[in-house]
């Protein structure tokens, strides 16, 4: 990814990744701080790739609106046997899918909402969430480090598919405000997710909702065999006050 889309350019944000970074001790390993600082760097580096995504917030005491349903949705959590029927179908072989089966079968997630419509044997829809109970297993994650921990009032949601035979206009929205309201009803209180900024139909599908931007995520990625330990390092950069009064117009600029 070019060195101008990302976010990270002053001296402004290198004390407020550092002083974080420091805080969570990564400051005190050397390679983890060079890998760290590269982020700030906005040319091309040889060896050095960097990837930014966006993180959004969702305060289910404000933002979720009353909505008239235009399906009959059922919403419940998967269990085995709804594991093996997905890594059975025709749509296995699809990046989500395949992410929402390692989610299960390596990483151990159990958090899967699935979406029927009109009591269908097959689901529609499926999205993950990610509770307090999932803390300890973003450690085997490669990309673990981009989220954060969360509290018995926060949840992640991940991994939003629907399958091709069942799409139609509003179904994944429906679905995603219910599950909200599900959520609600347990006493989750905010919900976020984050996505890549090339990934600009799920950043105008993530405004349909109603997610609201809240930081940059910039991961930087070095092949180097000193810093092999250190391959994959996350600063968290909040948005600015000019950034935040121009969206969603500023997800054509970047």
């Amino acid at each position: 990814m070019p060195g101008s889309d990302l976010p990270l350019r002053n001296r402004e944000d290198l004390r407020l990744f550092s002083y974080e970074d420091w805080r969570a001790g990564a400051g005190q390993n050397v390679s983890a701080m060079i890998a760290s600082l590269l982020c700030l760097i906005e040319q091309d580096i040889p060896r050095v790739t960097k990837d930014v995504w966006l993180s959004f917030v969702y305060d289910l005491a404000t933002d979720l609106p009353e909505r008239r349903p235009r399906f009959d949705l059922m919403i419940r959590l998967a269990g085995d046997e709804d594991i093996e029927r997905i890594a059975a179908g025709t749509e296995r072989d699809q990046p989500i899918v395949r992410s929402c089966l390692r989610f299960w079968r390596e990483f151990g997630f159990r958090s899967l909402y699935l979406g029927f419509v009109g009591n269908g044997p097959e689901p529609s829809i499926f999205q993950y969430v990610m509770d307090e109970r999932d803390n300890h297993r973003y450690e085997a994650m490669l990309y673990g480090r981009m989220y954060r921990s969360q509290s018995p009032e926060t949840a992640q949601v991940e991994n939003l598919y629907t399958f091709r035979h069942k799409r139609c206009r509003n179904l994944a929205l429906e679905f995603e405000l219910q599950l909200f309201r599900l959520l609600k009803g347990s006493g989750i209180k905010q919900v976020r997710t984050h996505i890549a900024v090339r990934n600009r139909a799920a950043l105008l599908w993530a405004t349909t909702v109603g997610f609201r931007p809240e930081q940059w995520i910039t991961m930087v990625s070095i092949d180097l065999p000193l810093l092999r330990e250190q391959r994959k390092q996350f600063a968290f950069s909040p948005l600015r006050e000019h950034e935040h009064a121009v969206y969603p117009l500023a997800l054509f600029r970047l």
